[in-house]
C-alpha cells in the first residue's frame, strides 16, 4: 500500500465515512495535504486514528447472558 493515500484509499482503509474524515480534521486529529485541489493522506497518520472500538457490557446486561 502507498504512503499516501487519496480521500477515497482512506475511507476505505479506515471503514470510515468522509465526514467523519472532515470532523477529524476539523477537531485536529488528522492533517489532510492537499495537492492541487485533491486530498492526500498519510498512512502513517491514518494508522495513528485507527484504534478497535470496545463496547464495554454493563454488569445488568452481562448477567442476562
Amino acid at each position: 500500500m502507498p504512503d499516501w493515500l487519496t480521500e477515497k484509499q482512506a475511507q476505505a482503509y479506515l471503514g470510515v465515512s468522509r465526514a467523519t474524515l472532515y470532523r477529524w480534521q476539523r477537531a485536529g486529529r488528522l492533517t489532510v495535504y492537499k495537492v492541487g485541489r485533491q486530498r492526500r493522506y498519510k498512512r502513517a497518520d491514518l494508522d495513528g486514528l485507527a484504534v478497535p472500538i470496545v463496547r464495554e457490557v454493563p454488569d445488568e446486561e452481562a448477567e442476562d447472558r
